[in-house]
């Protein structure tokens, strides 16, 4: 798995940290999960 940052990420942001959490742990198991040939990139852009 690749993370691009696209842009200077914030120092904090104002977000549920644990719901948050659980928002990018499913979208980075289901990426892994449901890519057969690839791989998976997540671009940060604020």
């Amino acid at each position: 798995m690749l993370c691009e940052y696209l842009s200077a990420i914030p120092r904090a942001i104002a977000a549920d940290e644990k719901k948050l959490r659980q928002i990018l742990i499913n979208l980075s198991g289901n990426a892994v999960k449901f890519t057969e040939v690839g791989g998976v990139t997540f671009q940060l852009k604020t």
